[in-house]
């Protein structure tokens, strides 16, 4: 099932000198692809903010440094035109892209596949892996534009690893 989880100017080393994209630049290479109205929620930020609310400090220790970039105004994170989640390592972004395999092949078991939206079309989803972010677009409408800010900001982001 599609899950969804996404710091500085400058590129980090992440084991074995990969790099990994910052949510700085993660958020510059969107806008400057045609993305607008983007929205980050850092799971850093969710849990601490979980942790004062539930009085339970431990819930905001060592938490994974990752983010979730989506575009504003739509409900369900399946139906978004983009979404990108920045993981801590390419190594992370690539299991969070074989867990998406079953959903993206049309493969979901029964019991998931009934979670999906009415009417919800596989063909619509792209997804493609860059260093560690993960981009999901669907494309309701086939709108040209969208399959072309997805590609440019695709081809931009690589151009950063």
């Amino acid at each position: 099932m599609l899950v969804l989880g996404l710091v500085g100017c400058a590129l980090t080393g992440c084991g074995g000198g990969a790099k990994t994209i910052d949510t700085p630049t993660l958020v510059r290479v969107l806008g400057g692809a045609g993305f607008r109205n983007l929205y980050v929620i850092s799971n850093e930020a969710q849990l601490q903010k979980l942790a004062r609310r539930f009085h339970r400090p431990e819930l905001a220790r060592d938490p994974l440094d990752s983010d979730t970039t989506l575009v504003r105004g739509y409900s369900n994170p399946l139906t978004t035109p983009l979404t990108a989640v920045r993981l801590p390592s390419a190594k992370m972004a690539g299991r969070r892209s074989q867990n998406d395999r079953p959903l993206l092949t049309g493969r979901l078991p029964p019991r998931e596949e009934r979670l999906l939206p009415q009417g919800y079309d596989v063909k619509l989803l792209s997804e493609t892996q860059v260093c560690n972010v993960v981009l999901t677009s669907y494309n309701l409408s086939r709108d040209q534009s969208l399959t072309r800010r997805f590609r440019v900001a695709v081809t931009r982001l690589r151009q950063h690893c």
